[in-house]
Protein backbone atom coordinates (compact mmCIF):
# COMPACT_ATOMS: atom_id res chain seq x y z
CA UNK A 1 0.00 0.00 0.00
CA UNK A 2 0.97 3.47 -0.54
CA UNK A 3 0.98 6.88 1.74
CA UNK A 4 -0.34 10.15 -0.05
CA UNK A 5 1.10 13.09 0.67
CA UNK A 6 -0.52 16.28 -0.09
CA UNK A 7 -0.15 20.14 1.16
CA UNK A 8 -2.13 22.60 1.64
CA UNK A 9 -1.36 26.71 1.39
CA UNK A 10 -4.32 28.19 1.66
CA UNK A 11 -7.73 28.24 2.86
CA UNK A 12 -9.79 26.23 -0.09
CA UNK A 13 -11.02 23.64 1.71
CA UNK A 14 -12.93 22.83 -1.36
CA UNK A 15 -10.32 21.73 -2.82
CA UNK A 16 -8.82 19.81 -0.23
CA UNK A 17 -12.18 17.68 -0.38
CA UNK A 18 -12.36 17.41 -3.93
CA UNK A 19 -8.91 15.84 -3.90
CA UNK A 20 -10.27 13.40 -0.87
CA UNK A 21 -13.08 12.43 -2.64
CA UNK A 22 -11.00 11.94 -6.41
CA UNK A 23 -8.95 9.70 -4.00
CA UNK A 24 -12.01 7.65 -2.67
CA UNK A 25 -13.41 6.80 -6.36
CA UNK A 26 -9.63 5.26 -7.34
CA UNK A 27 -9.85 1.40 -8.37
CA UNK A 28 -7.24 0.98 -5.39
CA UNK A 29 -7.39 2.98 -2.00
CA UNK A 30 -3.93 4.47 -0.52
CA UNK A 31 -2.82 3.03 2.72
CA UNK A 32 -3.39 6.48 4.46
CA UNK A 33 -3.08 10.44 2.84
CA UNK A 34 -1.09 12.64 4.60
CA UNK A 35 -2.65 16.17 4.79
CA UNK A 36 0.82 18.38 5.14
CA UNK A 37 -1.20 21.77 6.69
CA UNK A 38 0.67 25.03 6.02
CA UNK A 39 -2.41 27.43 6.89
CA UNK A 40 -3.15 25.39 10.16
CA UNK A 41 -7.14 25.67 9.92
CA UNK A 42 -7.68 22.65 7.22
CA UNK A 43 -10.83 21.40 7.70
CA UNK A 44 -11.99 17.92 6.83
CA UNK A 45 -15.23 16.88 5.15
CA UNK A 46 -16.82 13.42 4.94
CA UNK A 47 -15.27 9.86 6.35
CA UNK A 48 -13.57 8.11 3.67
CA UNK A 49 -12.75 5.12 2.99
CA UNK A 50 -8.75 5.51 3.96
CA UNK A 51 -6.98 6.51 7.32
CA UNK A 52 -6.71 10.87 6.78
CA UNK A 53 -3.91 12.52 8.83
CA UNK A 54 -3.60 16.44 8.79
CA UNK A 55 -0.23 17.41 10.33
CA UNK A 56 -0.20 21.12 10.79
CA UNK A 57 3.16 23.29 10.24
CA UNK A 58 2.38 26.98 11.72
CA UNK A 59 6.19 28.20 10.79
CA UNK A 60 9.11 27.28 8.29
CA UNK A 61 11.65 28.71 10.46
CA UNK A 62 12.84 31.07 7.29
CA UNK A 63 12.97 27.42 5.44
CA UNK A 64 11.17 26.68 2.16
CA UNK A 65 7.55 26.18 3.05
CA UNK A 66 7.10 23.25 0.33
CA UNK A 67 10.27 21.57 1.21
CA UNK A 68 9.58 21.29 4.45
CA UNK A 69 5.70 20.02 4.04
CA UNK A 70 7.07 17.18 1.52
CA UNK A 71 9.68 16.15 4.17
CA UNK A 72 7.34 16.47 7.21
CA UNK A 73 4.82 14.29 4.84
CA UNK A 74 7.59 11.90 4.35
CA UNK A 75 8.78 10.94 7.90
CA UNK A 76 4.86 10.74 8.85
CA UNK A 77 4.36 8.64 6.16
CA UNK A 78 3.58 4.83 7.51
CA UNK A 79 4.54 3.10 4.04
CA UNK A 80 6.76 2.27 1.92
CA UNK A 81 5.53 3.60 -1.31
CA UNK A 82 5.42 7.33 -1.30
CA UNK A 83 2.74 9.59 -3.81
CA UNK A 84 3.17 13.08 -3.63
CA UNK A 85 -0.17 14.85 -5.71
CA UNK A 86 -0.65 18.69 -6.00
CA UNK A 87 -3.93 19.01 -3.59
CA UNK A 88 -5.32 20.38 -7.03
CA UNK A 89 -5.17 17.67 -9.21
CA UNK A 90 -7.31 14.80 -9.92
CA UNK A 91 -5.27 11.85 -10.28
CA UNK A 92 -6.53 8.59 -12.98
CA UNK A 93 -9.11 6.52 -11.54
CA UNK A 94 -5.89 3.86 -11.55
CA UNK A 95 -3.20 6.14 -10.33
CA UNK A 96 -2.25 4.61 -7.28
CA UNK A 97 -2.88 1.44 -8.66
CA UNK A 98 -0.09 2.22 -11.49
CA UNK A 99 2.18 4.08 -9.48
CA UNK A 100 2.82 1.21 -7.33
CA UNK A 101 2.88 -1.50 -9.70
CA UNK A 102 5.66 0.82 -11.34
CA UNK A 103 7.31 1.45 -7.48
CA UNK A 104 7.89 -2.52 -7.64
CA UNK A 105 9.40 -2.96 -11.00
CA UNK A 106 11.20 0.10 -10.64
CA UNK A 107 13.53 2.23 -8.39
CA UNK A 108 14.62 6.04 -8.13
CA UNK A 109 11.81 8.58 -9.34
CA UNK A 110 8.82 8.08 -11.20
CA UNK A 111 6.67 11.01 -12.46
CA UNK A 112 3.05 11.09 -13.42
CA UNK A 113 1.69 12.60 -16.62
CA UNK A 114 -0.06 15.85 -16.08
CA UNK A 115 -2.96 17.04 -18.19
CA UNK A 116 -4.59 20.60 -17.44
CA UNK A 117 -8.24 20.51 -17.28
CA UNK A 118 -9.80 23.12 -19.76
CA UNK A 119 -12.54 24.32 -17.28
CA UNK A 120 -11.82 24.18 -13.38
CA UNK A 121 -15.73 24.34 -12.81
CA UNK A 122 -16.53 21.11 -14.48
CA UNK A 123 -18.05 17.84 -12.59
CA UNK A 124 -16.21 15.19 -13.94
CA UNK A 125 -15.64 11.90 -12.73
CA UNK A 126 -14.62 9.51 -15.10
CA UNK A 127 -11.71 9.04 -16.54
CA UNK A 128 -13.27 9.29 -19.88
CA UNK A 129 -14.80 12.73 -19.01
CA UNK A 130 -11.44 13.91 -17.75
CA UNK A 131 -9.20 12.88 -20.51
CA UNK A 132 -12.01 14.43 -22.97
CA UNK A 133 -11.97 17.73 -21.24
CA UNK A 134 -8.22 18.24 -20.35
CA UNK A 135 -5.13 19.37 -23.12
CA UNK A 136 -1.46 17.60 -22.26
CA UNK A 137 0.75 20.66 -21.52
CA UNK A 138 3.04 21.72 -24.36
CA UNK A 139 6.44 22.02 -22.69
CA UNK A 140 6.04 18.25 -21.76
CA UNK A 141 7.28 15.87 -23.46
CA UNK A 142 5.84 12.96 -25.94
CA UNK A 143 6.16 10.00 -24.08
CA UNK A 144 6.33 6.36 -26.19
CA UNK A 145 6.12 4.00 -23.38
CA UNK A 146 4.70 3.73 -19.95
CA UNK A 147 7.86 4.09 -17.97
CA UNK A 148 10.54 6.70 -20.27
CA UNK A 149 14.45 6.90 -18.38
CA UNK A 150 14.50 10.80 -18.17
CA UNK A 151 17.74 13.18 -17.56
CA UNK A 152 16.99 16.74 -17.35
CA UNK A 153 16.21 18.16 -13.75
CA UNK A 154 14.36 20.73 -15.63
CA UNK A 155 11.77 18.17 -16.66
CA UNK A 156 10.45 17.40 -13.06
CA UNK A 157 7.41 18.87 -12.12
CA UNK A 158 6.62 18.01 -8.43
CA UNK A 159 2.78 17.88 -8.57
CA UNK A 160 2.41 13.70 -9.13
CA UNK A 161 5.62 11.94 -8.05
CA UNK A 162 6.11 8.81 -6.37
CA UNK A 163 8.82 7.05 -4.84
CA UNK A 164 10.18 4.29 -2.23
CA UNK A 165 10.42 6.13 1.07
CA UNK A 166 14.04 4.51 2.10
CA UNK A 167 15.15 6.01 -1.28
CA UNK A 168 13.50 9.49 -0.33
CA UNK A 169 15.46 9.33 2.66
CA UNK A 170 18.65 7.95 1.25
CA UNK A 171 18.45 11.20 -1.22
CA UNK A 172 17.85 13.06 1.79
CA UNK A 173 14.51 14.72 1.02
CA UNK A 174 13.74 18.00 -0.80
CA UNK A 175 16.35 20.86 0.22
CA UNK A 176 14.89 23.47 2.97
CA UNK A 177 17.06 25.95 2.18
CA UNK A 178 16.02 27.50 -0.69
CA UNK A 179 14.00 30.75 -0.46
CA UNK A 180 10.90 30.94 -2.67
CA UNK A 181 11.72 28.96 -5.68
CA UNK A 182 10.10 25.65 -5.71
CA UNK A 183 11.06 25.18 -9.42
CA UNK A 184 14.73 25.41 -8.00
CA UNK A 185 13.95 22.78 -5.13
CA UNK A 186 12.64 20.37 -7.56
CA UNK A 187 15.86 20.47 -9.81
CA UNK A 188 17.67 20.14 -7.13
CA UNK A 189 16.09 17.12 -5.77
CA UNK A 190 16.64 15.47 -9.10
CA UNK A 191 20.49 16.76 -9.19
CA UNK A 192 20.30 15.09 -6.07
CA UNK A 193 18.30 11.59 -6.90
CA UNK A 194 21.53 11.44 -9.97
CA UNK A 195 24.41 12.02 -7.53
CA UNK A 196 23.13 8.81 -5.14
CA UNK A 197 23.09 6.98 -8.47
CA UNK A 198 18.97 6.96 -8.72
CA UNK A 199 17.09 6.96 -11.86
CA UNK A 200 14.46 9.19 -12.95
CA UNK A 201 11.29 8.12 -15.34
CA UNK A 202 8.80 10.11 -16.79
CA UNK A 203 5.36 7.35 -16.36
CA UNK A 204 1.82 7.88 -19.14
CA UNK A 205 0.40 7.49 -15.53
CA UNK A 206 -1.62 10.49 -15.67
CA UNK A 207 -3.21 12.94 -13.25
CA UNK A 208 -5.22 16.31 -13.79
CA UNK A 209 -4.09 19.52 -12.80
CA UNK A 210 -7.15 22.10 -11.62
CA UNK A 211 -6.06 24.90 -11.54
CA UNK A 212 -4.62 27.30 -14.96
CA UNK A 213 -1.40 27.72 -15.70
CA UNK A 214 -0.76 30.96 -14.24
CA UNK A 215 2.72 32.42 -14.77
CA UNK A 216 4.81 32.31 -11.36
CA UNK A 217 4.55 35.35 -9.07
CA UNK A 218 7.87 37.94 -9.70
CA UNK A 219 10.02 36.63 -7.09
CA UNK A 220 11.97 39.15 -4.76
CA UNK A 221 15.38 39.89 -6.45
CA UNK A 222 17.29 39.04 -3.15
CA UNK A 223 15.78 35.74 -3.01
CA UNK A 224 16.26 34.70 -6.39
CA UNK A 225 19.72 35.77 -6.19
CA UNK A 226 20.49 33.99 -3.56
CA UNK A 227 18.43 30.39 -4.41
CA UNK A 228 20.68 30.79 -7.66
CA UNK A 229 23.66 30.83 -5.59
CA UNK A 230 22.61 28.36 -3.55
CA UNK A 231 22.28 26.43 -7.00
CA UNK A 232 25.27 27.04 -8.70
CA UNK A 233 27.48 26.30 -5.01
CA UNK A 234 25.82 22.52 -4.88
CA UNK A 235 25.79 21.80 -8.72
CA UNK A 236 28.48 24.23 -10.44
CA UNK A 237 25.63 25.50 -13.14
CA UNK A 238 23.51 28.39 -13.05
CA UNK A 239 19.70 28.08 -13.10
CA UNK A 240 17.39 30.36 -14.05
CA UNK A 241 20.07 32.09 -16.59
CA UNK A 242 17.48 33.87 -18.92
CA UNK A 243 16.51 36.20 -15.88
CA UNK A 244 20.01 36.36 -14.79
CA UNK A 245 20.67 37.67 -18.33
CA UNK A 246 18.00 40.19 -17.95
CA UNK A 247 19.39 40.80 -14.56
CA UNK A 248 22.34 42.19 -16.04
CA UNK A 249 21.19 43.42 -18.84
CA UNK A 250 19.48 45.92 -16.59
CA UNK A 251 22.36 46.75 -14.21
CA UNK A 252 21.02 44.76 -11.18
CA UNK A 253 23.93 42.11 -10.97
CA UNK A 254 27.36 41.78 -12.88
CA UNK A 255 26.86 38.12 -14.26
CA UNK A 256 28.09 35.99 -17.45
CA UNK A 257 27.08 32.11 -18.06
CA UNK A 258 30.85 31.73 -17.38
CA UNK A 259 30.86 33.20 -13.68
CA UNK A 260 32.39 31.02 -11.06
CA UNK A 261 31.84 32.80 -8.42
CA UNK A 262 28.38 33.74 -6.13
CA UNK A 263 26.61 36.79 -7.79
CA UNK A 264 26.14 40.09 -5.80
CA UNK A 265 23.10 42.52 -6.62
CA UNK A 266 24.12 45.97 -7.46
CA UNK A 267 21.38 47.65 -7.57
CA UNK A 268 17.85 46.41 -5.82
CA UNK A 269 15.16 47.33 -8.06
CA UNK A 270 13.12 50.59 -6.95
CA UNK A 271 9.48 49.17 -7.97
CA UNK A 272 7.19 45.92 -8.76
CA UNK A 273 7.62 47.29 -12.49
CA UNK A 274 11.11 47.92 -12.32
CA UNK A 275 11.45 44.38 -11.35
CA UNK A 276 9.14 42.92 -14.30
CA UNK A 277 10.77 44.83 -16.58
CA UNK A 278 14.04 42.47 -15.48
CA UNK A 279 12.31 39.41 -16.25
CA UNK A 280 11.94 38.07 -19.90
CA UNK A 281 8.53 36.76 -20.88
CA UNK A 282 9.28 33.49 -20.74
CA UNK A 283 10.92 33.90 -17.09
CA UNK A 284 7.89 35.03 -15.53
CA UNK A 285 5.88 32.03 -16.60
CA UNK A 286 9.14 29.43 -15.49
CA UNK A 287 12.38 30.26 -13.67
CA UNK A 288 13.43 27.03 -14.86
CA UNK A 289 15.46 27.72 -18.06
Amino acid sequence: MSSIITVTSNNNFQSVNSFLEALSRGSVMPGEVIIIDLTGNVKIGDDYNFITKVHRIHDCAGLSPIAVARNTGARKAWDEDLIFLDVNCIPNSNFIDTMEEQLLCASGLIMGEPRLLKRVDLNLSSDDDLFENSVYHPERPDLKKSLTPCFDPQVFWGMGFGMKKREFEEVGGFDENYKTMDNFIEMDFVHKVFQKKKDFYLSQNTYYHTSQWMPQSITPAESLIYDCNLFFKKWGVWPAQDTLQSYADNGLIKWTSNLKTEVELLDKPKSRSELINAYSTTEIVSHRA
